[in-house]
């Protein structure tokens, strides 16, 4: 199931002292299955692009199309675009609200209407993808650590079986530990859903993301595989953002005559190839 956005633009306060044009005409598709991190300066427009995604804001102009159905200014009934499309919000607290982590993940499928039997198997489905074992069911989602609680918000999403996961900043404020274990459940998840997600770490959107979408100041200015668009420094400068660590290391390698065929961008490619020299 493919998304579409066609000349997209949204503005706060229009027609005020106070009127910001968030996002300018922007337009892009996304396909079925895959994996989009969404990267930019503070105030570039990510997370309204997430929640014009999503439905809870609809754009002033351009049209969004996701699974045959179009959103635009005047479109008042968004119940199929929220059946096909999960937001996990950089809070998890904002999703989090029943006595226990089970219940939580119930609420979604107890309002979809199925059955008790149905609920059990959507929470304990849930549950495995995000790695949350039995222990968890019974536990109050406020006694959970900060990478807990983003995996149970997420198994509360994943829960109603979205098409589509977006994330808002899925590992803003973990620790180092609990960082990385939110990242190999979401790259588990790869592949079983289109992935859109935020994020200000440029590791993370290196080690996830298969294709990364660049703004600034509202406008789109990159689209490209991952690779790609770690190759295009200057670009990434100049919108206030930077290469991974590994990638500016082989940056600036190259720039004193090391003949690496490329900036590696992945930690673990990168030490390697330090290591052992690169491939023929």
């Amino acid at each position: 199931m493919s998304l579409i956005l066609k000349d997209v633009s949204y503005i706060y306060n229009p027609n005020s002292l106070y009127e910001t044009t968030a996002l300018d005409r922007i337009s892009f598709e996304i396909n079925s299955g895959e994996t989009v991190g969404i990267i930019g300066h503070t105030g570039s427009g990510k997370s309204t692009l997430l929640q014009l995604l999503n439905g809870l804001l609809k754009p002033d102009s351009g049209f969004i199309e996701v699974a045959g159905t179009q959103i635009t200014k005047t479109t008042k009934n968004l119940a199929a675009l929220r059946r096909e499309v999960g937001l996990v919000f950089q809070y998890p607290e904002y999703q989090l609200f029943e006595e226990t982590v089970a219940k939580d993940i119930a609420f979604g499928p107890r309002n979809q209407g199925l059955s008790q039997e149905e609920i059990e198997n959507r929470v304990q489905e849930a549950m495995d993808l995000v790695g949350l074992d039995a222990s968890y069911r019974e536990k109050s989602p406020m006694e959970l650590s900060g990478g807990e609680k983003r995996r149970a918000a997420i198994a509360g999403v994943l829960a109603m079986r979205p098409k589509i996961l977006m994330l808002d900043e899925p590992t803003a404020g973990l620790d180092p530990q609990g960082r990385e274990k939110l990242i190999r459940q979401l790259m588990v998840l790869k592949g079983k859903l289109t992935l859109i997600f935020i994020s200000h770490s440029m590791e993370e959107v290196a080690k996830i993301a298969d294709r990364i979408l660049v703004l600034s100041q509202g406008k789109l200015v990159l689209d490209s595989p991952v690779g790609e668009v770690f190759e295009e420094e200057k670009l990434l400068t100049d919108v206030g953002l930077d290469l991974p660590v590994i990638a500016r290391l082989f940056a600036r390698l190259r720039e004193r005559g090391c003949n690496y065929s490329k900036n590696y961008y992945l930690l673990e490619d990168g030490l390697r190839v330090l290591t052992e020299g690169e491939d023929d």
